[in-house]
């Protein structure tokens, strides 16, 4: 999804917790913007994907891997991180253009995935981290950027991951965050804000997003049925066993 040469990234409307009514903290109602043109890249949701959807089926699968792998569901969760954004269960629904009064009156250009305060918060692609935020609004974030061009958010976070500053190179699955309620997400669920943008233009967030849980759900059902057909060695955890032997 390399953007098109000339296209000039426009502003980012902030992100901002579930949708209220009025103007932040007066009960005035508030005027909502026009939708805007349509971004250039949408991509279609997948068949099976629904305007709400959850990591239910993944977790269960994740829960028998951990007991076959005789390690921490924790580990489980982290050893198949990435491309999906979060190393633990969530669930998120289609709030593309939904309306935010906060902190002005906009459309919302991401997607909120909720989660358990802590719950870590992974690179969904190798690339570089170009900034780390610390504001009122998106509260502690950053932006990963990749060689392609794509631009990816992460908003609210608790904290940063000791290795998440700006500048460094990260890889696919990497820990760089956990999620929070921090910025204008204060007060409200846990959640992770999360955006793409092909060239600095915001696009659809969730089908990319149902696509990483359908592929991991995939892939972890494919390390089960491997895990169930090798039996552990004595004194070894399986986990060790299904790893490349270290080279000489």
């Amino acid at each position: 999804m390399t953007p098109p040469p000339g296209i000039t990234p426009l502003p980012r409307p902030s992100p901002s917790p579930s949708p209220t009514e009025g103007v932040c903290g007066t009960g005035v109602p508030s005027a909502v913007p026009p939708p805007p043109p349509p971004p250039p890249y949408v991509l279609p949701e997948p068949a099976t994907a629904t305007r709400t959807m959850s990591t239910d089926t993944a977790d269960r699968v994740i829960h028998a891997l951990a007991r076959a792998w005789a390690v921490p569901v924790r580990v489980a969760y982290r050893s198949v991180a990435g491309p999906f954004p979060l190393a633990g269960p969530a669930h998120w629904s289609d709030d593309w253009h939904a309306a935010r009064p906060c902190p002005w009156p906009h459309l919302h250009v991401g997607l909120d995935m909720f989660a358990a305060e802590g719950t870590p918060v992974v690179a969904v692609a190798k690339g570089r981290i170009t900034a780390v935020i610390d504001d009122d609004v998106t509260g502690l974030g950053i932006i990963l950027s990749t060689r392609n061009g794509m631009q990816y958010l992460y908003a609210h976070l608790s904290r940063f991951a000791a290795r998440a500053t700006e500048g460094r190179l990260v890889r696919r699955g990497q820990v760089i965050g956990f999620v929070g309620n921090t910025g204008d997400a204060a007060g409200g669920p846990t959640h992770l804000h999360f955006q793409a943008e092909p060239g600095g233009i915001p696009m659809p967030p969730k089908p990319l997003v149902d696509r990483w849980l359908l592929r991991e759900t995939r892939e972890v059902r494919e390390l089960l049925e491997l895990a169930r057909s090798v039996p552990p060695l004595a004194g070894m955890p399986l986990i060790e066993k299904l790893q490349p032997a270290p080279r000489p």
